[in-house]
């Protein structure tokens, strides 16, 4: 029974599915595989899954585990190539006055074909490019507008939380991202905090927008009244994801506090009086129905007795 491989492949680190007919393969190991594309390299990045469907003779499939000379083969292109064409390529772009820029260029890893990545504000008529590319390097030429978002992926490392940028580490696609979901996640909308290295709205303010939306229900809003162990006040502030707020007593006095420490809120008069009367009533409810059915109990007896007498 084959087997479900999830790779990482590419330099737009394409996230993809691929069957195997390998039980060893180990996470992390380097790959080449059938894609659309063409045959590329890739990394295993969870154990393998067996596979219940059936297997397309055209689907992407893991060919086999790189050995020694795939290694050498893939480093030396990388090496050896990479640099040269993005030169020759911009200055190709630069001599045919085109409005442009080159991000980065890629091989398969089959030789089938080079791609080359750019930016431009809007189309971009390149075919007199990729004929003095293909003359150059005899070779297929693809040429591929991205966008900035794809620019950073591609160019970009680090975060300003310090970590791996989350489109490069682990993002598929780019999912819409509003100020909406900025406002509820950040004190301040200054474009410095919550833009990435693209210069747009951080991507982290998507897949985290549901745990925000989710601790902003449980906690009290700004505005609202709170009793805290120094009296009443209101909310100024809050901070979602610790719990602290900042609250305004009735004297003036500004303290700092957490929702867990708040202490109970007492239960209202009115409440208690409303629950009482809806005892009351339950109570004497009840007491009716008992009465009525010991009543019912009572007229049955006498009616088994008097049928007992006649007979």
């Amino acid at each position: 029974m084959p087997n479900t491989a999830t790779v990482r492949y590419g330099l737009m680190k394409f996230i993809g599915d691929f069957y195997c007919d390998a039980d060893n393969l180990s996470v992390g190991d380097m790959l080449i595989l059938r894609t659309t594309r063409g045959i590329e390299v890739g990394t295993l990045l969870s154990p393998l899954k067996p596979c219940d469907t059936k297997v397309e003779p055209d689907a992407p499939q893991v060919l086999r585990l790189a050995n020694s000379k795939d290694r050498q083969v893939y480093d030396d292109m990388k090496k050896n190539t990479h640099g040269k064409e993005v030169e020759f390529c911009c200055q190709r772009v630069k001599a045919l006055g085109l409005s442009m820029k080159v991000i980065d260029v890629e091989h398969l890893f089959g030789s089938g074909r080079i791609i080359f990545y750019f930016s431009a504000d809007g189309r971009v008529d390149f075919r007199a490019l990729v004929k003095e590319l293909a003359s150059e390097y005899k070779t297929r030429i693809e040429m591929k507008q991205i966008g900035i978002r794809d620019e950073a992926r591609i160019l970009g490392e680090m975060g300003i939380c310090g970590r791996k940028l989350c489109c490069k580490s682990f993002i598929k696609e780019f999912d819409p991202i509003g100020m909406k979901m900025a406002k509820l996640q950040k004190d301040s909308l200054d474009p410095v905090k919550v833009s990435g290295r693209c210069g747009r709205l951080m991507c982290c303010l998507h897949f985290e927008y549901e745990t925000y939306k989710t601790l902003q229900r449980e906690l009290p809003s700004r505005g609202k009244r709170v009793l805290t162990n120094e009296g009443r006040g209101e909310v100024l502030n809050i901070n979602l994801i610790s719990g602290e707020m900042l609250v305004r007593l009735e004297d003036k006095r500004i303290i700092s506090t957490f929702y867990k420490d708040l202490p109970k809120e007492p239960t209202p008069v009115k409440t208690i009086q409303k629950d009482n009367k809806f005892g009351r009533e339950n109570h004497s409810h009840k007491f009716k129905n008992n009465k009525n059915r010991n009543k019912n109990r009572s007229s049955n007896h006498f009616n088994k007795n008097d049928k007992h007498n006649k007979s």
